[in-house]
């Protein structure tokens, strides 16, 4: 059962569901989709992302309980179905609410639908890319949902389907120079795929997909094996061994390498004591500078 949250006269644009208008939603009539995800129905296939755990979600449902559902979910219709394009978590835990919803309004006396748990939504239309785009960038934004692979293979479906690298990464939420960095991922040997954002980071993983495959995994073992971090800056070190050059100096090391003499330590702390004490004087920034001194002269005690 559905019902318009204003009573519109019959014919009227709201009546055939556009842009803006809210519509409220008996919970178990939405069909999920996919529409980030290349399945077509989640509630006919076996996908991961279809993997509802409610005690993950104790919060959720005790806070919907009390005070029902505060933010509209976005649809679309196909033929007679009402799909869900962004608010799935919304749509299954509104289906595990509903009935004590109903128990505690029968409880103050209401009776009828006035005892319904109803999903507020609003339409959308699109082609299915651009509700992938809706679906996948409203998904981004949720702690945890960020994933760099996840969002790799977006950018590569949009750019199959016509759009530039820079139309994709727009249409998907992201910066055009990310999205061109995602993109070099899927170079990546899936032994590798599998480890970006876990323990090796975005930067590292473009550097290693400009190597060919095979030389992806070996360069990755040799940095493990020495017992370093997979960072940019290890992968880039391995680079430069390989031609037979020296390893990129980092600032400390080259600070260490000048071997300041006594007479230059001296005046390095002179300077450092002069901004402490004369900290009022200065409109800001003097914290940091401080820090920055006293990590300097660390370096050398």
């Amino acid at each position: 059962m559905k019902t318009k949250e204003k009573k519109k006269p019959s014919g009227s644009q709201a009546d055939v569901g556009v842009r803006g208008t809210l519509w409220r939603f008996d919970p178990f009539e939405l069909t999920i989709v996919g529409h980030d995800t290349d399945e077509k129905d989640h509630e006919l296939c076996d996908h991961e992302s279809n993997a509802f755990r409610s005690e993950e979600y104790t919060e959720y449902i005790n806070y919907m309980r009390l005070n029902g559902i505060d933010k509209p979910i976005i649809f679309r219709r196909d033929g007679s179905r009402v799909l869900v394009v962004e608010g799935r978590t919304t749509t299954r835990v509104a289906r595990l609410v509903a009935p004590l919803w109903e128990q505690d309004r029968k409880a103050e006396g209401l009776k009828g639908d006035d005892c319904k748990l109803m999903v507020p939504g609003v339409v959308r239309r699109g082609t299915a890319d651009e509700m992938f785009c809706v679906s996948r960038a409203a998904n981004r934004r949720r702690p945890g949902s960020d994933s760099a692979m996840v969002d790799a293979k977006s950018m590569a479906r949009l750019v199959n389907n016509g759009a530039t690298d820079e139309q994709a990464a727009v249409r998907l939420g992201l910066a055009p120079s990310r999205g061109k960095q995602l993109l070099q991922l899927l170079q990546l040997h899936p032994k590798i795929q599998r480890r970006v954002g876990v323990d090796v980071s975005l930067d590292a993983a473009v550097k290693l997909a400009k190597l060919p495959a095979a030389e992806q995994v070996a360069r990755l073992t040799e940095i493990s094996a020495a017992g370093q971090r997979p960072t940019a800056r290890a992968l880039k070190d391995k680079a430069r061994e390989a031609t037979g050059k020296p390893p990129v100096e980092t600032a400390s090391a080259k600070l260490k390498r000048m071997q300041l003499d006594e007479v230059e330590l001296i005046a390095l702390k002179e300077t450092r004591d002069e901004l402490a004490a004369n900290h009022s004087s200065w409109e800001g920034g003097t914290e940091d500078i401080t820090a920055v001194l006293d990590k300097i002269l660390g370096w050398f005690a």
